[in-house]
């Protein structure tokens, strides 16, 4: 299968018009009368037969949408993202993601349990889940094209379905990876997860959304154990390595170890961007900025949960050394890290104002004032509130990955800001359809 034929570009540009239609413009219609304008006429509930068509799936994917590239791999890590908005000068080529995924952590069976993607090395406690007799796990098509229910569409993985029954699909161009929770006797970090939780990572992005610079990564969620799962956070973690890949005029200022983590509050997106270690650093080295927030934490019934709390997250380092990647020594310290605190359990300090706070680095490193972090090997944490997931219960979250660059520092993030508030005020984009 050819990822990026061009034989249905037009095809493709025509669906980009409706699906922004559908996210935007359609107000005042019933959710049948949308669905015919997009999808034409629908069966009856329920009676979408099975097709013929099985997708094909793989043990690993080099995802690329706009101008990102990066893998996926089975057990829901994503790693090695790169993002040049200049294709034809590969000079420009810009590491957004060292590494990235899905952290939670609360209590079940009266036990506290994590369940969690990379603390140090490329290891994770969800488990892939296969679909009969297949060996590869990463379901990765183009929407147009997927034809009715394909045979082997994962919804008894967890996948969802609408209410039609049909294959609930978002973007383009989409990977799905069906994990299961599980636990790895021996290893500190990953030796007690949750009991069968699914949880389905869906990748996706827009072929006309290049100018934008996003994807998004679905989480889809379901307690398939007998027992409750109460106060439960849900975190999105990242090993940045903001830097070049080659040789540029701006590589000497912008590597990995010279990074530094910001929050906007106002968006609750955190963001990873070069610091001016040195005073002799050119302006328009400075000028990008590579970051993401949680759009939405919904159960089925429309009930939200909030963002929780950015907390303070370094490799290793001697300031604050309790909320460094080093410092963490056991499975319980990863909830205390979702809630927000030290390996310690004890609060983040505000050093601007002296105050206990839930969100880490709000200054703004434009200006120089305010919370800031200084130059060094970043991680970014972003948690939700807890919440209590029953048995059978789902839920889901969606982030939105956005890098931008700019002449300055200030336009990187400007625009950044721009194009977070554009996803946010437009849901039909990102979210169920």
């Amino acid at each position: 299968m050819d990822m990026h034929s061009t034989a249905t570009r037009s095809e493709r540009a025509s669906n980009f018009i409706v699906i922004l239609a559908f996210g935007v413009l359609i107000t005042g219609c019933d959710a049948t009368d949308t669905l015919q304008n997009y999808y034409g006429p629908l069966p009856a509930a329920g009676i979408f037969p099975r097709s013929d068509q099985v997708l094909p799936t793989f043990d690993q994917v080099d995802f690329t949408t706009g101008f990102y590239r990066f893998r996926i791999r089975p057990d829901g890590i994503m790693d090695d993202g790169t993002w040049n908005p200049n294709p034809t000068e590969p000079d420009s080529l810009i590491h957004t993601l060292f590494s990235g995924g899905l952290w939670m952590g609360g209590v079940q069976g009266g036990r506290t349990r994590a369940n969690l993607t990379w603390v140090g090395a490329p290891t994770s406690n969800f488990e892939p889940t296969y679909w009969r007799d297949q060996n590869a796990s990463i379901y990765y098509f183009e929407r147009a094209d997927v034809s009715g229910l394909p045979a082997n569409w994962p919804d008894s993985l967890g996948a969802q379905l609408s209410s039609l029954g049909s294959p609930m699909m978002y973007g383009d161009l989409e990977a799905i990876v069906p994990t299961i929770t599980s636990s790895i006797p021996g290893r500190t970090f990953y030796e007690s997860g949750f009991d069968s939780v699914k949880v389905v990572q869906t990748v996706f992005g827009y072929y006309y959304f290049r100018r934008i610079n996003a994807y998004f990564v679905r989480y889809d969620l379901r307690n398939k154990s007998s027992s409750d799962i109460t106060d439960l956070r849900l975190g999105i973690h990242t090993d940045t390595d903001l830097e070049f890949v080659r040789k540029h005029e701006c590589s000497q200022w912008v590597s990995y170890g010279s990074n530094g983590t910001g929050f906007d509050l106002e968006r609750k997106m955190t963001y990873t961007y070069p610091t001016r270690k040195y005073e002799t650093m050119p302006a328009r080295c400075q000028g990008i900025a590579t970051g993401y927030l949680i759009l939405e934490t919904s159960f089925e019934n429309g009930t939200s949960v909030d963002v929780g709390s950015h907390r303070i997250y370094r490799r290793n380092t001697g300031r604050e050394r309790e909320f460094s990647e080093s410092a963490f020594s056991s499975f319980e310290q990863i909830y205390f890290a979702l809630e927000g605190l030290s390996t310690t359990g004890q609060p983040m300090i505000n050093p601007a104002t002296g105050q206990e706070t839930k969100w880490a680095f709000t200054g703004n490193p434009v200006d120089s004032t305010g919370w800031l972090d200084y130059p060094n090997d970043v991680r970014s944490l972003l948690s939700t509130e807890a919440f209590d997931l029953k048995a059978d219960e789902r839920i889901s979250m969606t982030v939105v990955w956005i890098t931008t660059r700019g002449r300055t520092l200030d336009a990187a993030l400007s625009f950044m800001k721009e194009t977070a508030d554009f996803f946010q005020s437009r849901p039909g984009i990102w979210s169920k359809r």
